[in-house]
């Protein structure tokens, strides 16, 4: 038998947020340091809202701790040096992410992509991906 594959899936971190959840993610990433390997997770998927954007509503400027997108992204690909290695991680954009409001959604631009981990992969929104032999649709 083949050892089980595990995922993890996230999304609407809206980095750049005042209500940004730092304590929550700073604790979920703890806790896959501490457990992901006893586990067997191999993947983390960010379904969307990786940051939160600028201009997305009227008012948001309001609500923003960080008002510059790219400094946003600088950001929030921080928060995803903090992972373990071994995790593959998976990034769709969303409604709030720096692509086209209509979907499908293309993946992040280039710049941005250059800014996360070298074991993170980039799809369009909605996209179908493998993980331990299963289709799998964000």
């Amino acid at each position: 038998t083949q050892k089980p594959v595990y995922a993890v899936f996230i999304s609407d971190m809206h980095v750049g947020s005042k209500t940004f959840l730092e304590e929550s993610w700073d604790s979920f990433v703890q806790w896959l340091k501490g457990e992901a390997k006893r586990i067997g997770i191999a993947y983390l998927v960010v379904a969307g809202d990786i940051v939160d954007g600028i201009g997305v509503y009227p008012g948001q400027e309001e609500d923003l701790s960080i008002t510059d997108i790219d400094e946003q992204y600088k950001v929030a690909a921080g928060y995803f040096h903090a992972l373990p290695a071994h995790i593959h991680t998976v990034i769709a954009p969303g409604n709030h992410d720096a692509v086209r409001n209509a979907e499908p959604q293309p993946p992040l631009p280039a710049h941005l992509r250059q800014l996360f981990p070298e074991n993170t992969c980039f799809v369009s929104n909605p996209a179908y991906i493998k993980i331990g032999g299963r289709l799998v649709l964000i």
